[in-house]
């Protein structure tokens, strides 16, 4: 990672507070009514970008869209604005 990149701009904002946990549970919740089982990580994960709106980057990004929460990899290119 490059210091002051994307990654690291999320890092130092992404703290898995009481916001983020209600926000987990809401996801785990939606997730285990549509039959789905998403690990803990990635429910923590889903809910801190959520509980911030920013894009959470990830290599993994079909974990984030089955919980829809907004993705980026590292990999690819930003979007366009």
């Amino acid at each position: 990672m490059v210091a002051g990149g994307p990654a690291s701009l999320w890092q130092s904002r992404s703290t898995f507070d009481v916001a983020a946990a209600r926000i987990a549970g809401k996801l785990s919740d939606r997730a285990d009514s549509e039959g789905r089982s998403p690990e803990f990580p990635d429910l923590a994960i889903a809910a801190t970008g959520a509980a911030r709106d920013p894009t959470v980057p990830s290599g993994n990004l079909r974990h984030f869209a089955l919980l829809g929460v907004r993705a980026h990899s590292p990999l690819e290119p930003l979007p366009a604005d």
